[in-house]
């Protein structure tokens, strides 16, 4: 069956509804001319304003990963010692990190992030492309707008992290497969598959997904030669994936299965908060998504392949809520959309036809905007961390230990200055009880101590950063190095910075 016959079904004339046209015919050519040449360019011109809007210091997902791949370089180059970071990292230390490691050696964190906006570009370049096979050209570029515009895919666009680059492998893979016929393509998607599950070990779930849907949509083959192009790309996906593992299965075994396999909820979330959260998010994409399906499904393979894009759209999400696991939650819907961009793109496409609902074509694509402007500013509010830096960075930092509720954000800044600075977080104190807390505090264990109202989603270690705090407080040993300032304006919240006094 070929692409067309899943794509394409019969849309039967309305009764009672005029087919004129709306506009004269040499009106109607040219604005479909130029529609076509300036598509791509806006396209890409909006990812990159969308990004581009927002800023704020590092997120302390950021400041982990380039951290690692700094600590990593220096081993590499010097025997530095560096700490095993493979029993905790969601992907292999040895992958991303390093890379943005490189680039922040050359740009600092912009050109880590940069770099990051560049995949999420390829990435929507791909669902159009992919799209436009599926269906046609206008409907390609609806998908494309509408992965852009969505909140989650505009926040890991932004973020120094490794989901764009595990967006874009997949996506890659799922265009090779789609759009492409011979055995080279298959060996670079199941290259790129298996990239996607080495830079994040979650991507290793959406293995069988992108293959099963580039199977069920191959382009211009037989099912016979589709069958034998997807098996040479999950063979190169599997013995790659082996090959890495007993190089570095001993170092990553754990943190595969703390962050993927075997992971649990440090402190669940309640399920309300998580609908909550996929209704703001991609609630209306999903809606879109569900319409275009309706178009789609004309036979078993066509529903199928429609389970699959539904498979790749919901599984991770839906695992998510199922463990109560927030975190991560939100930029975890930019996989989402991967998957569920296409089938909005055809409900879209639906919409432009006949010309008196292109209204309503536009005002969708407005609500699409919207929706993401304002969700992925409200997902970029993280604490901002100049004013805490400009006061500890006036102090005489003393070798020794410092601890900080964003403890990761100022060991990145401040560790190429003060190497002597050893800083420890919230998580650190994960086993300890209010009374080991506060006997830390009286032990003067830490130069410095920066704390705020905890912001992790554990009430266990909300509970221990008041501890903290109250116990630094009337402490005879520390005091306030300024007055309590605001975390954000939009929060009831202070910082509170104390240095030890000797």
């Amino acid at each position: 069956m070929s692409t067309s016959q899943i794509a394409r079904p019969a849309e039967p004339p309305t009764p009672g509804r005029s087919n004129a046209p709306l506009f004269p015919d040499h009106v109607r050519t040219t604005a479909s001319r130029w529609t076509e040449r300036l598509a791509l360019p806006f396209l890409v011109l909006l990812q990159v304003l969308l990004s581009l809007r927002l800023s704020n210091t590092a997120f302390e997902d950021e400041a982990l990963y380039v951290q690692a791949g700094r600590d990593l370089l220096e081993h590499w180059r010097t025997g530095a010692y560096v700490v095993e970071l493979g029993s905790y990292f969601s992907g292999a230390p040895a992958a991303y990190p390093v890379l943005a490691g490189l680039l922040d050696e050359v740009g600092g964190l912009e050109l880590v992030r940069a770099f990051s906006l560049a995949c999420i570009v390829v990435t929507m370049l791909c669902v159009r492309a992919i799209t436009a096979q599926l269906f046609d050209r206008t409907t390609g570029d609806l998908a494309g707008f509408a992965f852009a515009v969505t909140g989650p895919v505009v926040l890991v666009s932004t973020l120094a992290t490794f989901d764009a680059l595990c967006l874009m492998l997949l996506a890659v893979a799922l265009w090779l497969g789609l759009t492409r016929t011979s055995v080279t393509s298959s060996l670079l998607a199941g290259l790129a598959l298996a990239g996607a599950a080495v830079v994040k070990y979650t991507g290793a779930a959406f293995i069988p997904v992108v293959l099963g849907v580039a199977l069920l949509a191959a382009r211009r083959q037989t099912g016979t030669k589709a069958l034998l192009r997807m098996g040479i790309a999950a063979l190169v996906t599997v013995t790659t994936l082996i090959v890495l593992y007993v190089l570095w299965g001993e170092r990553v075994h754990e943190g595969i299965f703390f962050t993927t396999t075997g992971r649990e909820a440090l402190d669940a979330a309640p399920l309300s908060l998580l609908l909550d959260y996929v209704v703001k998010d991609i609630g209306l994409l999903v809606v879109l998504a569900l319409l275009g399906g309706v178009f789609v499904t004309q036979s078993l393979r066509s529903t199928l392949f429609l389970l699959g894009l539904f498979a790749g759209g919901s599984g991770l999400v839906l695992s998510q809520m199922y463990l109560g696991e927030a975190v991560s939650f939100e930029k975890h819907m930019a996989y989402s959309a991967l998957f569920l961009a296409p089938l909005a793109g055809r409900a879209l496409a639906a919409l432009a036809k006949p010309t008196e609902q292109v209204i309503l074509l536009v005002m969708l694509m407005g609500a699409l905007m919207v929706s993401g402007v304002t969700r992925s500013h409200a997902m970029y509010e993280w604490p901002n961390m100049e004013r805490v830096l400009a006061e500890v960075e006036a102090q005489d930092l003393r070798p020794g230990q410092y601890f900080s509720t964003q403890s990761l954000t100022l060991g990145y800044y401040t560790k190429p200055d003060h190497p002597q600075v050893q800083w420890s977080g919230h998580y650190d104190l994960a086993a300890a009880d209010l009374e080991a807390v506060e006997k830390a505090v009286n032990e003067r264990t830490y130069e410095m101590i920066i704390v705020s109202a905890d912001s992790s989603g554990n009430s266990r270690i909300g509970a221990q950063m008041e501890a903290m705090r109250e116990a630094a407080l009337d402490s005879p040993h520390y005091e306030l190095i300024a007055d309590p300032f605001p975390v954000e304006g939009w929060l009831d919240e202070d910082w509170y910075i104390f240095q030890l006094d000797r």
